[in-house]
């Protein structure tokens, strides 16, 4: 399996609206401003954030990024709170938002979920998932969408306790967990599921690719 990501694109968008939003709001010409950005898991959409902070991006913007890391409903009740300028867990700001709260969404770095199912070395297809425990992130997040439209599609109906949920944490945490035998599968972004692979577990497909679910993906969310 391959595993390709193009970042000059995600890396541009995402300096562009946070550039055009710190340049409204700065009061100290030549000062920098903090930001502070939170992103919900370890993996491969947070990389555009940090690279632009590695290799200098946000200074050259007059921005002095903080990257933290949190789970979306607590990223959600900071940015609603005004302790935080920008959160990555779209689907939870956008649901938020929904409901009446002051956040929208300026920019999204994909349109399909990047998420990768890797299973148990024994178990095969999705349809074998059936009376097992899989692991995810949050409650409500993208992460757990992307897995019950996946399921739904091979007959499993996650609603009907088809399957056990459970949550414990990003990409790190639940990739240990299947390797200690406590779940049966989980869902990983890359690199954890170049790490699964090589652990010899199953990947069973790529969201994004083996079915037909669009979701925009992680990107900068503000409360302004």
């Amino acid at each position: 399996m391959k595993f390709r990501f193009k970042q000059s694109r995600f890396i541009f968008a995402i300096m562009l609206v946070i550039g055009m939003v710190a340049e409204a709001r700065a009061q100290t010409e030549g000062k920098a401003e903090v930001v502070r950005i939170a992103y919900p898991s370890r993996g491969v959409t947070v990389l555009p954030l940090r690279i632009a902070q590695v290799q200098g991006f946000f200074q050259q913007e007059r921005l002095e990024a903080e990257l933290i890391q949190m789970r979306a409903g607590i990223t959600v009740t900071a940015l609603t709170a005004g302790d935080l300028d920008f959160g990555a867990p779209l689907d939870s700001i956008i649901r938020a938002s929904a409901r009446g709260q002051p956040l929208k969404a300026v920019v999204s770095c994909v349109n399909k979920p990047m998420h990768y199912l890797v299973a148990k070395p024994q178990i095969g297809t999705v349809e074998e998932l059936r009376g097992k425990i899989i692991a995810l992130n949050s409650f409500g997040s993208s992460e757990q969408l992307t897995l019950y439209a996946i399921l739904r599609s091979h007959g499993i109906e996650p609603d009907k306790k088809e399957v056990q949920i459970v949550f414990l944490g990003d990409s790190p945490v639940r990739l240990e967990a299947l390797k200690r035998g406590i779940v049966d599968a989980t869902m990983v972004l890359i690199p954890h599921v170049i790490l699964a692979s090589n652990a010899g577990f199953k990947v069973l497909g790529h969201a994004g690719r083996s079915w037909s679910y669009r979701l925009p993906g992680s990107g900068p969310r503000t409360g302004f």
